[in-house]
């Protein structure tokens, strides 16, 4: 963060899965609590700091 905050602008993409939202019955529960881990601070950073001009999105696929 300090070099987007010394910049004054910035974005953070993170990569997450769709089934951690919706689940599936397939996957391990280890796989949804990991992507979990990734969207609790996406969202997180992106109240945070979003004010400040950081951009923090995930991208979450899902199966097709």
């Amino acid at each position: 963060m300090p070099i987007i905050r010394e910049a004054g602008v910035g974005a953070i993409v993170n990569t997450s899965w769709e089934g951690t939202r919706q689940g599936d019955p397939h996957v391990p529960s280890t796989c949804a609590t990991v992507k979990g881990g990734v969207e609790a601070p996406t969202t997180c950073i992106a109240v945070q700091y979003g004010k400040r001009r950081v951009l923090c999105n995930s991208i979450a696929p899902g199966w097709p």
